[in-house]
């Protein structure tokens, strides 16, 4: 059960940088890239421009 759980989450994480490459019109490592930088930083969000958004409440980080 819990490798069927892995595969789901595994698929979803795949859709999901498939998604943020075409939206941002990178590749696929860019997206990885982009996307484990963003899980990093989460004080260090972009908008839908891609333009860097710092969040300075609990209000924000929890949005």
């Amino acid at each position: 059960m819990i490798k069927v759980e892995r595969i789901k989450i595994e698929s979803r994480v795949a859709d999901n940088v498939r998604a943020l490459a075409h939206l941002r019109g990178v590749s696929l490592s860019e997206a990885i890239d982009i996307a484990v930088r963003e899980m990093m930083s989460p004080d260090l969000r972009r908008d839908d421009r891609g333009e860097k958004v710092e969040l300075h409440t609990d209000a924000d980080r929890e949005a």
